[in-house]
């Protein structure tokens, strides 16, 4: 897609929110219900912020079983970092006319389009179609999604960031190779920027929210097909290597799971709907 398009597709997203704004001709307001405290805003602020701790203060709190997992992801990691990128590259994204390569090779497809509308613009697009099609139909729970992508998808995006800072990792279009680390240096050479994979963590992190919101098979499967497609784009595009994309798609995956989790445990605690009057709209905020 054209860089022309990615402005059509900002200057939409612009366009609704100003429609909103103009259709009410009124602020927003919050209304308390008699079980709500004098300022639910500020409670609901304090629920969005216990997330964000919940979730970067998991390494705290890790259990032994999760710490051997992790240990044995990062075993296999650098394991295919050493032996396995060089070799999947080659195969994958070089040569890929293999037979047994033409699925994933469709699957990337996804990818592609999905790098096409943009990264951005899928994050934007999917957090206001949740929040608006939560306050037009009323339905909690798809104003809960809107907030959990929206969530997830900063908090992905903070870890991958400082991930490629840290590692300084080349990508495979520079040729230097999947072992060529710059750590420590915080480059601002996309070049040097390739572990974690950011699309493939923004990708999972989205995805991720909607499957286990709506865990039926056939939103949960398919969500996780354009999240994989978006990996194997990374990979045939030679913008990423095999351990890039599995580190990203675990980030996303990651943080995605222990909000959604969190999620459910808090879901009976509060309320966000709409309410409409005569002259004004507004969130009405329920809260124990």
């Amino acid at each position: 897609m054209t860089q022309l398009k990615r402005n059509a597709c900002r200057t939409c997203h612009l366009a609704i929110c100003l429609i909103i704004i103009v259709a009410t001709n009124k602020p927003i307001y919050c209304q308390s219900d008699s079980s709500t405290a004098s300022n639910p805003i500020s409670r609901l602020a304090g629920l969005v912020a216990g997330d964000f701790w919940h979730v970067t203060s998991q390494a705290l709190r890790i259990s032994s079983g999760d710490a051997l997992q992790l240990a044995t992801f990062s075993a296999l990691n650098a394991g295919l970092i050493y032996r396995g990128d060089a070799s999947a590259d080659e195969e994958f994204a070089i040569e890929g006319d293999e037979l047994y390569l033409q699925p994933a090779k469709g699957l990337a497809q996804l990818g592609y389009l999905y790098d096409d509308i943009g990264t951005h613009e899928i994050f934007l697009g999917s957090t206001l179609g949740f929040l608006i099609g939560g306050l037009v139909l009323q339905d909690n729970e798809l104003l809960h999604t809107s907030r959990l992508i929206f969530e997830s998808s900063i908090i992905t995006g903070a870890i991958t960031y400082w991930g490629k800072g840290f590692f300084g990792r080349s990508r495979p279009f520079t040729g230097e190779g999947p072992q060529q680390f710059d750590l420590f240096k915080f480059s601002k050479k996309t070049a040097y920027r390739a572990l974690p994979s950011g699309h493939t963590s923004s990708a999972f992190a989205i995805m991720t929210i909607i499957a286990k919101q709506y865990p039926r098979w056939w939103i949960k499967y398919p969500a996780y097909g354009i999240a994989t497609g978006v990996a194997l784009q990374r990979m045939d595009d030679r913008k990423h290597w095999a351990s890039d994309v599995i580190v990203g798609g675990a980030i996303g995956y990651w943080v995605s799971k222990t909000l959604a989790e969190r999620h459910q445990s808090v879901d009976s605690r509060y309320q966000i709907m709409p309410f409409l009057s005569v002259n004004q709209i507004g969130l009405r905020v329920l809260l124990p």
